[in-house]
């Protein structure tokens, strides 16, 4: 029974990643042709594994910025999200969306994970579904504490850098 869940859980997270794929609105064949002619251009002098990283980096990124749209424009606190990744660096337009892509994905990876992981190790399913939760939990703050302690660190270090900034002026 514990891996029909665990198998009805991936093939959910699956569909929502596959489900994303497909929300991808699609450039007109002129536009597609151009941009990628000019980023041939600028990128000839690159090794073919660097164009391949930066290509998959891209897709990924269109995937995960669609996916955190859809879950931003459902949310109420997008501002409050954008203030906080702002301050701790991340102004790129997409940086909401992205984030709450991380967000999603950690929560159904860490909770299907331990899922599986305590099933395997035949546990009850009291405790099966108690560590699942925790997983899950741990997924949904792990994102919030990382950006916190950027924030922190990124603040730190602007206070550091202020008595030097008149003799910047000055000098």
């Amino acid at each position: 029974m514990p891996y029909v869940i665990a198998a009805l859980v991936m093939t959910s997270v699956t569909l929502v990643i596959f489900v994303a794929a497909v929300l991808v609105p699609a450039r007109g064949r002129v536009i597609h042709e151009r941009l990628s002619a000019l980023e041939l251009e600028r990128d000839r002098h690159l090794p073919r594994r660097a164009l391949r990283t930066r290509e998959k980096r891209k897709q990924i990124e269109t995937l995960m910025k669609v996916l955190g749209e859809t879950i931003a424009s459902r949310s109420q606190d997008t501002n409050e999200t954008w203030l906080l990744l702002s301050r701790a660096g991340y102004r790129r337009p997409n940086s909401v969306a992205i984030y709450y892509t991380v967000r999603l994905l950690l929560v159904t990876g860490l909770a299907g994970g331990a899922f599986m992981l305590m099933s395997l190790r035949g546990l009850n399913p009291v405790a099966i579904l108690f560590m699942a939760t925790v997983g899950g939990l741990v997924g949904w703050l792990l994102p919030l504490y990382v950006i916190r302690r950027r924030t922190r660190k990124r603040s730190r270090a602007i206070q550091l850098a202020l008595p030097a900034m008149p003799d910047i002026l000055v000098g």
